[in-house]
């Protein structure tokens, strides 16, 4: 400013720049993804009575069977081996991750408990072995919702659905020669996984319960 003689004031503005001719108008910003391929094993329970039922029903009929063709008799039938409820299942997810959801495509590999039944008589000298054997191989895809990010851990819930394919091995062996029958099934799967995250450097540990629902039948 400048002060006159008669003691006024005359203040001086600098001059407003040019507009700037190059500027663009801000764009909205948009939400950053990232690719991440997890994979991992699970201890996966599941009921699998029905197998061992079929093959002590299955021994039990043979024998029966043979009882009544047979002479001399005596044949019996036993469960060898039970259905097993707890196996391991191995998984492969390649995910897309966002801010607030993650879209994954699950991909697994689960073997089914070997269940085994024998028929054998004393006054034979060979015996009939039935074997049930399988694979399971269950698909999903699971959107998942990151309830809580924080910056190296973070919980997140999933919902998905998809299929299982289910194949089933039945074989008998009476000592000399084996027959095999296969069966298999797809069926609708669905999937609840909450699961809790912690990054590892470039590495990041997950923990989960995966929930599924599915039914294998012939």
């Amino acid at each position: 400013f400048i002060r006159s003689a008669n003691g006024a004031y005359r203040f001086i503005f600098p001059p407003e720049p040019p507009p700037d001719t190059n500027a663009t108008t801000a764009k909205p910003e948009q939400q950053a993804s990232a690719f991440l391929f997890t994979m991992g094993v699970t201890s996966h329970f599941a009921d699998n009575s029905a197998t061992g039922d079929f093959t002590r029903d299955l021994s039990s009929a043979l024998a029966a069977q043979y009882n009544q063709q047979l002479n001399p008799k005596g044949f019996t039938a036993q469960q060898t081996r039970e259905a097993a409820a707890v196996q391991w299942q191995f998984f492969a997810e390649p995910r897309l991750t966002y801010k607030q959801f993650i879209y994954g495509f699950m991909a697994g590999y689960a073997a089914l408990p070997k269940t085994s039944g024998l028929v054998s008589s004393s006054f034979y000298q060979g015996q009939l072995t039935q074997n049930l054997t399988g694979v399971f191989l269950p698909m999903a895809a699971t959107l998942y919702y990151r309830l809580i990010t924080g910056p190296d851990w973070g919980l997140n819930l999933g919902a998905g659905a998809g299929m299982l394919f289910t194949s089933v091995q039945l074989s008998q062996n009476n000592g000399t020669a084996t027959e095999y029958q296969v069966f298999t099934s797809y069926t609708p799967l669905l999937l609840f996984k909450p699961e809790f995250t912690y990054k590892l450097g470039p590495v990041t540990a997950l923990i989960s319960i995966p929930c599924y629902w599915a039914e294998s039948r012939d």
